[in-house]
């Protein structure tokens, strides 16, 4: 094999893989939803940090209701305008999460407001796994 015919199958396979890795981040890159949405997960940590004791809540409430937080980050998306009392008349199979949103009120207006403004991020995160959920709050 002629050494220029090397050259260029080493120049393609370095570039196939810097390709590769710009295309299809790896899955580390992928679970770290921090890097993705940097603005989001910075106002995320900044919501965690003036609210720990409801982030707390609401993370416990969302790990053992994975597919009703789901749902609520649904709603809050496509009703802006609507509070969370709105969204729990029509749940009232829905009281953990009430009592929740009673007791740390300013935080649960917060965590919609942050729902919304950040609508990519929000339902991304969800798609996470816990590990990665818990990093992004994590003061």
């Amino acid at each position: 094999m002629s050494s220029g015919f090397r050259i260029l199958l080493v120049a393609a396979a370095f570039l196939a893989g810097i390709w590769s890795a710009w295309a299809a981040p790896s899955p580390a890159a992928r679970e770290n939803w921090a890097y993705t949405y940097p603005d989001a997960a910075f106002e995320l940590w900044s919501w965690a940090r003036e609210y720990p004791a409801a982030a707390r809540r609401f993370s416990r409430w969302e790990a053992r209701n994975r597919d009703r937080s789901g749902q609520l980050v649904a709603w809050a998306i496509a009703y802006p305008g609507r509070d969370l009392g709105r969204f729990l008349e029509s749940h009232p199979d829905w009281p953990d999460l009430g009592q929740v949103a009673e007791r740390h009120a300013a935080a649960a207006r917060g965590l919609l407001a942050w729902c919304r403004h950040y609508p990519g991020a929000a339902r991304a995160l969800l798609k996470t796994s816990r590990a990665g959920r818990a990093r992004a709050a994590a003061p």
